[in-house]
């Protein structure tokens, strides 16, 4: 609903997080919560389109999983990752002008691979400021920050002033000024 009231025929949900880790926490597992697919790697295209059915992907490791979480009902269910997403929305052309993307959740790469695979198309991608799963999620995880803190020595096996030296010594052995 939310799609087809903004005029967007496509949602592009990774499962991932502004990190691009492939570990997330609770309150950034988007793709859990609108597939019910808890894998640790996948993609949805959410459909605003009538015609077309929402499509999750995963990896060879996952498609029994799939068709035990994912209701079939609303989802295909296709077995790769992102290059399989772009060749997905390419050969829906027809179908989908607009597709939306949460710009924290992709790589400059994958965006680059994604207009690169669509760019003999009329698809669009637009970027959006919130992301629209979360407008949905009544009742999201709250975000858990965890105080920082100091590992003792026994686990770190030296100082981190010994550690410092060491590392500047080898920034001047190399004649460099820093390490970035």
């Amino acid at each position: 609903e939310k799609t087809k009231s903004r005029k967007w025929d496509a949602f592009l949900v990774p499962r991932c997080d502004m990190f691009s880790g492939e570990e997330v926490p609770e309150n950034e597992e988007r793709l859990k919560f609108i597939s019910n697919f808890s894998g640790s790697a996948g993609y949805a295209i959410i459909s605003a389109k009538s015609k077309l059915k929402s499509t999750i992907f995963s990896d060879g490791r996952y498609q029994l999983q799939l068709k035990k979480e994912v209701n079939s009902k609303y989802f295909n269910m296709f077995n790769g990752g992102f290059k399989e997403v772009c060749l997905f929305l390419n050969k829906n052309k027809n179908t989908l002008k607009k597709v939306v993307i949460d710009p924290w959740l992709l790589t400059l790469n994958e965006y680059e691979f994604l207009q690169n695979v669509t760019k003999e198309t009329k698809i669009s991608f637009e970027f959006i400021n919130k992301n629209i799963i979360d407008e949905i999620w009544l009742n999201k995880p709250l975000k858990t920050d965890n105080k920082i803190f100091k590992l003792p020595i026994k686990y770190t096996g030296e100082t981190v002033h010994s550690k410092i030296d060491r590392l500047q010594k080898i920034i001047e052995n190399n004649n460099c000024d820093f390490y970035i």
